[in-house]
């Protein structure tokens, strides 16, 4: 079975309302259920939500979607500063709210939503990649 290979470029947080319509796309295009779209639109939007939040100069994000078999992978390549998302720490998510540091909890979410997460900075740019399987 072949690939199905969408891409969006996306160049300041003011193109973030692109997300949900490239989603959407590909959903038809790719024949993915209410839940995977949903899911992968979460994801997407924490991912390069932080992007641009966390950078302070000029930042191109290229997403990548691409379905093979039962399997999709959302990658993600910015040309922001490095950020090793498999180096963030643990949310601790049992500590009352008063103890709690701030932030994070995108990451858990991310974490949570995704069967596998590999990240490499090379070229100037961080590569996240994740891996759902699709029911």
């Amino acid at each position: 079975m072949a690939a199905l290979l969408h891409k969006l470029l996306l160049e300041s947080i003011d193109d973030m309302p692109a997300l949900p319509v490239f989603f959407q796309n590909c959903q038809r295009a790719m024949r993915l259920s209410p839940q995977n779209l949903a899911e992968l639109n979460i994801i997407a939007d924490e991912v390069v939500s932080n992007i641009f939040l966390h950078n302070s100069r000029s930042v191109e994000v290229l997403l990548m979607l691409c379905k093979k078999g039962r399997k999709i992978n959302l990658r993600v390549e910015d040309t922001g500063k490095p950020f090793d998302f498999l180096r963030a720490p643990e949310v601790q998510v049992d500590l009352p709210l008063k103890d709690r540091q701030i932030g994070g909890l995108g990451i858990l979410l991310i974490r949570r939503l995704s069967d596998e997460i590999r990240y490499c900075y090379d070229c100037q740019k961080n590569r996240l990649t994740i891996i759902k399987q699709i029911h």
